[in-house]
C-alpha cells in the first residue's frame, strides 16, 4: 500500500509534470525537424502525451479532493462563497481544462488522420481511400488557379472543388490558403501544387509510350538501353538563370531532361512544349506539355471538440483564479 501511495505521489507531482512538459517540448522540436509528417503519431510522442495526461488527471483529482474537504470544513463558517472559494473553483476548472485538452490531443494522436493528396484538375479522390471510416463522397477538383503578384511570384493557390455524393454534386467550394473546406467533420486544406509532365517516347521498332510523369521520374525507351530523366519543369526559362525559373508564369516553359545509357549520363538538355527531341539514333521523346495538380491536405481531428471544450474551461478557470485571487497569503490554499 505504501508503494502504491509513493507511485501515485510521484505520478501526480508537479515535478513529474514539468519533466514531461520539457520532454514533450524537446522531442517535438527534434521530431518536427526530422519527421514532420509522422512524429506526432509516433509511439514516443503518444507515450509522453499519455503520461502527461495521467499526471494532469491525478493533479486535478487532488485539487478537487482538497476543494471538497475545504468546502466541508467551511460549510458552517461561510454563509456566502468567499473569494478563495471562487479561486479554488477556478484552479480546478483550469486543471480540468488542461486534462480535456490533453484528452483531445491524445484522441487526435491515436485516431486522427492527415494526408496530403495530389489531384489533377478535372479528377477526384474517393474520401474513403484516405479515411476508410468516413461517410463516402468524392472530392473533385474542377479548376486549379494560381494567382500572381506584380513581380510574378505566386500570391494565392485556389482549388475550385465539387463534393459528389451518390452521383450528384451536393456542394461547390473554393479552397485556398487559410480558407479550408469542412464537410462531414473532415477538413480539407490547400497545401501545395506541382506539375505532371506529359511526355511520349518513340523508338525505331515502333514502340511508343505516352504518360504523365512526376518531376524527377525516369522514362525508359522500350527496346533500348536509353532512359530519360524528366528532371524539372521551368515555367519561365532563361539560360542565364540555369535550373531556376525567372517566375511561375508560363512565359517560356521548358522541360529540363537528362539522358542515360545503362546508367551512364550522356547528355543534359531542355525542350519546349510540343518539341520532339532525338534522344539517340531513331529514339525520340516529345514533350506535349504539363498538367498542374493541387496538393490538398485531407484531415480528420476527432479530438478537436474535446480540446475546444478544454480550452474554454481553461480560460474560464484562469479568469476566476485571477479575478478572485487573495492578497492575504494566509487565505490562499
Amino acid at each position: 500500500m505504501e508503494i502504491v501511495k509513493k507511485i501515485i505521489a510521484l505520478v501526480s507531482s508537479m515535478r513529474a509534470g514539468l519533466f514531461l512538459l520539457a520532454a514533450i517540448a524537446i522531442t517535438s522540436a527534434i521530431g518536427s525537424y526530422f519527421l514532420p509528417t509522422t512524429f506526432y503519431r509516433s509511439p514516443t510522442f503518444q507515450l509522453l502525451l499519455l503520461l502527461l495526461l495521467i499526471n494532469m488527471a491525478f493533479c486535478t483529482a487532488q485539487q478537487l479532493i482538497k476543494a471538497i474537504k475545504k468546502a466541508k470544513s467551511n460549510a458552517n463558517k461561510e454563509k456566502t462563497p468567499s473569494a478563495s472559494t471562487f479561486r479554488r473553483s477556478g484552479l480546478i476548472l483550469l486543471h480540468a481544462g488542461l486534462v480535456f485538452i490533453l484528452v483531445g490531443g491524445t484522441i487526435n494522436s491515436f485516431g486522427g488522420i492527415s494526408e496530403t493528396v495530389p489531384i489533377i484538375e478535372g479528377e477526384g479522390v474517393e474520401i474513403t481511400r484516405v479515411i476508410p471510416e468516413a461517410k463516402p463522397f468524392t472530392l473533385q477538383v474542377d479548376e486549379f488557379i494560381i494567382e500572381f503578384n506584380e513581380d510574378a511570384s505566386p500570391s494565392q493557390y485556389i482549388s475550385n472543388v465539387s463534393i459528389i455524393e451518390n452521383g450528384e454534386v451536393t456542394r461547390e467550394y473554393s479552397i485556398s490558403v487559410n480558407n479550408p473546406l469542412e464537410h462531414n467533420n473532415i477538413k480539407i486544406y490547400q497545401s501545395s501544387f506541382g506539375y505532371l509532365i506529359d511526355a511520349e517516347a518513340k523508338t525505331e521498332n515502333g514502340l511508343s509510350e505516352r504518360s504523365l510523369f512526376q518531376e524527377g521520374s525516369v522514362l525508359n525507351l522500350q527496346g533500348t538501353d536509353i532512359a530519360v530523366m524528366l528532371y524539372r519543369y521551368l515555367p519561365d526559362f532563361d539560360p542565364a538563370s540555369g535550373m531556376q525559373t525567372r517566375s511561375y508564369r508560363p512565359d517560356n516553359p521548358v522541360i529540363i531532361y537528362s539522358v542515360y545509357e545503362m546508367g551512364s549520363l550522356l547528355n543534359v538538355g531542355y525542350a519546349s512544349f510540343g518539341e520532339t527531341v532525338e534522344i539517340a539514333e531513331n529514339a525520340f521523346v516529345t514533350f506535349h506539355g504539363v498538367k498542374p495538380y493541387t496538393g490538398l491536405i485531407i484531415k480528420r481531428d476527432p479530438g478537436l471538440g474535446v480540446a475546444a471544450i478544454g480550452g474554454i474551461m481553461l480560460m474560464l478557470g484562469a479568469c476566476l483564479a485571477l479575478i478572485f485571487r487573495t492578497k492575504n497569503p494566509e487565505q490562499r490554499d
